[in-house]
C-alpha cells in the first residue's frame, strides 16, 4: 500500500526552497560584492526601498530554513531508522570524496 501524499506540506516545502535559494542569491551575490556600499548612509539614504527587499529577502531565507527544519522532523517522527537507508546515503559521498579528494 502506498503512502498518500501531502501535497500541501509539499508545497510549502518547495516554497521553504525558494525562499533558501532567495536569500542565499543575496549574501553570497549581491551583498558579497556590495558590502561596503550596504550598509554606509549614504547609499542607505539613496537606496531604501533596495535595503528594505535586500533585508526582506535575507529574513524570508532564514524563516524557510526554519520551515524546511520543522518539515523535515515531521517526516522523521514517522519513519523508521534502516541501516540499509543510512548506507544508501553514505556511500556514494564516501565514494565521490575518495575520488575527488585525492
Amino acid at each position: 500500500m502506498r503512502k498518500q501524499r501531502s501535497s500541501n506540506i509539499e508545497l510549502l516545502r518547495i516554497i521553504a526552497m525558494f525562499l533558501i535559494i532567495l536569500h542565499h542569491t543575496i549574501v553570497h551575490g549581491v551583498l558579497d560584492k556590495q558590502t561596503f556600499d550596504f550598509f554606509a548612509l549614504s547609499y542607505f539614504s539613496k537606496h531604501v526601498l533596495t535595503v528594505f527587499i535586500m533585508q526582506s529577502m535575507i529574513i524570508l531565507g532564514k524563516m524557510g530554513v526554519a520551515i524546511f527544519i520543522i518539515i523535515t522532523g515531521y517526516f522523521m517522527v514517522y519513519s523508521t531508522a534502516k541501516l540499509v537507508k543510512l548506507i544508501k546515503v553514505w556511500l556514494p559521498i564516501l565514494v565521490a570524496s575518495r575520488i575527488l579528494c585525492k
